[in-house]
C-alpha cells in the first residue's frame, strides 16, 4: 500500500490555502499489486493537504480526485495516485519543473504575441477535453498554467481547491450558480449570480491572453471588490483599441470577451480560429532557456519555499505508520461508498429507519452511567480495531496530547485498566479540537457556547455522552460496511 516512505521529498516548491507541494522522486520499493503505477526517476509533485486545516469536507475532496483521476489528456497534469497519513492527503502529479507562466511573466513582464497564441492554444485544447467530459475549470489564469521539463503547456489546479464542477447538462440541464473564481479573471454571469456553464472558462481564457500580452489582467489596478462591479461593463474593443497585435488576436480574444454567453463561441469553434491555426511555435523552450541562462548569469538565488504545515509537525503519534489505510479512487469503489450521488447526502433516506430492535433512550435510562447499547468494531467501549478502517481513524490510534488540560489515555491497553470518562476523554476533547479548526472568531463562539449546552447535559442526565457516543460509532460502522 502506497505511503510517504516510498518517496524521497526533496524541498517544498509551493504552497497555498490547501496546503504545499513538494518536488518529489518515487523510490520503487512498493510490493503491493494495486498501488498505481509511478514512474521511477522522474520528477514528480506531491500536494500535501493538510485536513485538519482544510476548509472542504472530505467527500467532497474524494469527489474532486476520483474525477481528477479519470482524466487522460496531454495538456493537463498527469495525476497518479493519491495516499493518506497522519492528517494529511498526498496527491501525486507530474512536476512541471518551469513552473506556471507566472515565471515568465515576472522575467519578460510581457509575451510575444506568437508565444501567447501557443499557450492558448494549447489551453483550448485542455479546456476542449475538459468541456467534452462535462467539466469546467472556473479558475483559469497563468498563475495556473504551468510548463513542463521540454516547454510545453499543461493546465493544472483542477480539482483539489474544488474548482472542478460538474457541468450543467450533468444535472438536467440546470447551471451552476456557485460564485467561484479569481475577481480579474471572473465571467459576468458569476459575477451577476446568474446560472453559467463552461462558456465562463471561455471568457477567462480571453482574459489570460490578455494577461500574457499585457502583462497583467484588465483592471489589475484596481481592488477587487471595484473590479467586480465593473467587469460586467467591460468593452474588449475598448482595450484592443491601443494594443500591438495582429487583427487575428483582436478578433479572437473579442470573441472570448462577449459579455453574453451564449455568443461566446465553443473551444472547438475557437481552435479553428485562423489565429490560433497560423501559430508556428510547438514550445516555449526558448523563452525558457534565455531567462534561466540570464537568472544564472546573474547569480540570482532561487526562493527557498517554507511550508505551511512542515510533515514533521505531526498529529497523532502512530507507531503503525504500515497499518493507515489507504483511499480507493477506483469507479466501483467510489460509486459503492456513494461520492457520484448527490453530495451532502451521504446515505439514502430509507436507510434512515427505526430499529425495533434498537431501545429508545429515556430520562431515567441516560441517568444509569451503565446504559449500553450495541457495539461495534468502532464503538469507544470495547475498542476493536475496525477490520475496514483499521488505524486510520484517531480514536483507535496511538497518540500523545501535548500540554493538553485533557488527561487522554496514551496508549490502548491503558483503557484496559480504567473505565472511560465518555464526556472528558471523547467529547470535550473532539470539541476543542474542532475550536482549534475553526477559522473565524464566530464558529469558535459557536463551538465554545455548544460545548458548554452538551457539558450542562451531561450533568442533567448522566451517560447521555456515552450513549451518544456509541451510537454514532454503531452508525459509522455500519456505513463503512455498506
Amino acid at each position: 500500500m502506497l505511503s510517504l516512505k516510498h518517496f524521497q521529498l526533496l524541498q517544498c516548491v509551493g504552497k497555498g490555502n490547501f496546503g504545499d507541494v513538494y518536488l518529489a522522486h518515487y523510490l520503487g520499493n512498493s510490493l503491493d499489486p494495486t498501488d498505481p503505477v509511478i514512474p521511477r526517476g522522474v520528477p514528480l509533485a506531491i500536494k500535501c493537504i493538510n485536513l485538519e486545516h482544510s476548509t472542504e469536507p472530505i467527500d467532497l475532496l474524494l469527489k474532486e480526485i476520483y474525477f481528477l483521476s479519470t482524466l487522460n489528456c496531454q495538456h493537463i497534469t498527469h495525476y497518479y495516485g493519491t495516499f493518506t497519513g497522519d492528517c494529511n492527503l498526498y496527491i501525486v502529479m507530474e512536476y512541471c519543473s518551469n513552473g506556471s507562466l507566472l515565471n515568465l511573466l515576472r522575467y519578460y513582464s510581457r509575451l510575444t504575441e506568437q508565444t501567447t497564441c501557443f499557450i492558448i492554444s494549447q489551453v483550448c485544447h485542455a479546456l476542449d477535453y475538459l468541456h467534452e467530459k462535462r467539466l469546467i475549470h472556473r479558475d483559469l489564469k497563468a498563475a495556473n498554467i504551468l510548463l513542463n521539463d521540454d516547454g510545453e503547456v499543461r493546465l493544472a489546479d483542477l480539482g483539489v481547491t474544488g474548482q472542478l464542477k460538474f457541468n450543467s447538462t450533468r444535472h438536467g440541464g440546470k447551471n451552476l450558480n456557485t460564485f467561484v473564481g479569481t475577481p480579474f479573471w471572473m465571467a459576468p454571469e458569476i459575477i451577476k449570480n446568474q446560472s453559467y456553464d463552461g462558456k465562463c472558462d471561455i471568457w477567462s481564457l480571453g482574459i489570460t491572453a490578455l494577461e500574457l500580452l499585457n502583462g497583467k489582467p484588465p483592471m489589475s489596478h484596481l481592488d477587487s471588490m471595484k473590479a467586480l462591479m465593473r467587469i460586467p461593463k467591460l468593452n474588449a474593443d475598448n482595450i484592443l483599441r491601443n494594443m500591438d497585435i495582429s487583427p487575428l488576436g483582436k478578433d479572437f480574444i473579442r470573441q472570448c470577451l462577449q459579455q453574453d454567453p451564449h455568443q461566446r463561441p465553443t473551444c472547438k469553434k475557437l481552435l479553428q480560429h485562423k489565429w490560433l491555426r497560423k501559430c508556428s511555435i510547438t514550445n516555449v523552450m526558448e523563452e525558457i532557456t534565455i531567462m534561466k541562462t540570464n537568472q544564472i548569469m546573474s547569480k540570482e538565488k532561487p526562493r527557498l519555499c517554507q511550508p505551511r504545515f512542515p510533515l514533521a509537525d505531526k498529529v497523532y503519534k502512530t507507531n503503525f505508520p504500515n497499518q493507515l489505510e489507504s483511499w480507493s479512487f477506483e469507479e466501483e469503489s467510489v460509486r459503492k461508498c456513494g461520492v457520484l450521488n448527490n453530495i451532502p447526502n451521504l446515505y439514502n433516506d430509507n436507510d434512515i429507519t427505526i430499529d425495533d430492535k434498537s431501545p429508545s433512550l429515556n430520562k431515567q435510562q441516560l441517568r444509569n452511567s451503565n446504559l449500553s447499547t450495541p457495539t461495534s468494531a468502532l464503538s469507544p467501549s470495547s475498542m476493536q480495531v475496525s477490520p475496514k478502517t483499521n488505524l486510520s481513524t484517531p480514536a483507535t490510534e496511538h497518540y500523545e496530547e501535548i500540554n493538553s488540560p485533557l488527561s487522554c489515555p496514551k496508549r490502548n491497553s491503558d483503557f484496559e485498566n480504567q473505565s472511560i470518562d465518555y464526556w472528558k476523554h471523547v467529547f470535550l476533547f473532539s470539541l476543542k479540537k474542532v475550536k482549534q479548526r475553526a477559522i473565524n472568531e464566530p464558529t469558535k463562539e459557536t463551538i465554545q457556547s455548544l460545548t458548554t449546552y452538551m457539558e450542562n447535559l451531561e450533568k442533567n442526565f448522566p451517560g447521555l455522552s456515552e450513549a451518544l457516543v456509541q451510537e454514532i460509532s454503531t452508525r459509522v460502522a455500519k456505513l463503512n460496511s455498506l
